[in-house]
């Protein structure tokens, strides 16, 4: 007769299950490392930009302009300076200090204000004036970190000649700074 030892099964081998979850945790942690947090997230400095053209608002905003500011300037928003440049950087910073430009010279001009307030995020306008007194444009700007660099253009190509005046306000309408620049023809 013969004699039977018996069967046994062979265990599976556990190491492909280690590999696989290592793996998995590596492709987890990977993932998760690479969204970017607050800090981390690209800073934008302009949110939101509106420019209001249309005759009736153009008319509302000339109104407005001609009603005496009774109010103080009380406001904690600070404006370190106001440029006006032909060209950004890659920065997104000023190339040069403009006090007067030819309509020939270039088709944009740009408003660079840097400011200084104490919380974030908070809406400032550059109000855009022409030299006749007419608001050209009224930009909304969102300030996301500090200290705010933001910027506003305009095209000047068949603008008025004269000394065009950007002001910098709040969204009541208190008047932070201004600054003109001279177009000329």
């Amino acid at each position: 007769m013969s004699d039977f030892i018996g069967y046994t099964k062979r265990p599976e081998p556990k190491w492909p299950y280690f590999i696989l979850y290592g793996a998995v945790i590596v492709i987890l942690f990977f993932a998760f490392s690479m969204v970017p947090t607050e800090k981390e997230k690209p800073k934008q400095e302009i949110k939101e930009t509106k420019i209001e053209n249309s005759s009736q608002v153009i008319s509302q905003k000339i109104k407005e302009e001609k009603k005496p500011n009774t109010e103080t300037n009380n406001s904690p928003i600070k404006i370190e300076e106001i440029i006006f440049t032909n060209k950004l950087s890659d920065s997104h910073l000023p190339t040069d200090n403009l006090s007067s430009i030819s309509k020939s010279e270039g088709r944009m001009v740009y408003c660079y204000t840097k400011s200084d307030s104490p919380s974030v995020p908070i809406t400032i306008r550059h109000v855009w004036i022409a030299p006749n007194g007419e608001v050209h444009a009224d930009i909304k700007l969102l300030l996301l970190k500090q200290p705010g660099n933001i910027w506003s253009y305009v095209g000047i190509g068949e603008k008025q000649a004269g000394t065009w005046k950007v002001q910098v306000k709040t969204t009541d309408g208190n008047i932070l700074a201004q600054k003109g620049l001279l177009i000329k023809d």
